[in-house]
């Protein structure tokens, strides 16, 4: 992510985490 090239590496992982989260819920639905 661009995101912690501009010194937010926070929102990149958040990013990454609701990404994580999504993937798995649709995994299960």
């Amino acid at each position: 992510s661009t995101a912690a090239l501009h010194g937010h590496p926070f929102m990149s992982i958040h990013a990454a985490n609701k990404g994580a989260i999504v993937a798995f819920t649709k995994s299960l639905a």
